[in-house]
């Protein structure tokens, strides 16, 4: 039987992201993530926690082809209902926060991507958390268009 372990291997660290862009693409993220928080302190809004969620938490990242750029998706978890504040009111603070960090912000349906000129991205989502009356955490995306949409992002782990 042939052994295909060592082109497998091969295969596998040409399209695996690699550590350099990881490590950049996480230290990008954690500015975007204290520059919210922080903005949301000084103007007495919710702060949120980082939701640990997309490709990266799940360690499927794969070198991106053609005119597709690295990213690294972020969750920002709202200890909030919906019926509190609206999906736009929510983005809104987030556009605030960081619409000046870099020179292209852009508002996409369900994401607010942050976009670097080195060919990166973040891809910020706003979530409404709450629990029903069954204890069981409720979860909405604020969505551009759509205001909140439920949700059940695969990974729930939250960082501080």
């Amino acid at each position: 039987m042939a052994d295909v372990q060592k082109q497998f291997m091969k295969y596998h660290s040409n399209i695996r992201v690699d550590y350099e862009m990881s490590e950049t693409l996480r230290e990008k993220r954690d500015i975007v993530v204290e520059k919210i928080k922080n903005y949301m302190r000084d103007n007495d809004k919710p702060v949120p926690t980082q939701l640990l969620q997309g490709s990266y938490i799940m360690k499927t990242g794969v070198k991106p082809i053609a005119d597709i750029e690295y990213d690294i998706d972020v969750g920002l978890r709202f200890d909030i209902h919906e019926d509190d504040y609206s999906a736009s009111e929510v983005r809104g603070w987030v556009l605030d926060a960081i619409g000046d960090h870099t020179k292209r912000v852009d508002s996409k349906g369900p994401c607010i991507r942050v976009c670097y000129e080195a060919g990166y991205h973040l891809d910020i989502v706003c979530y409404a958390v709450w629990e029903d009356s069954a204890c069981i955490s409720q979860y909405r995306l604020a969505h551009k268009d759509n205001g909140w949409r439920a949700a059940d992002p695969p990974d729930r782990k939250s960082v501080v």
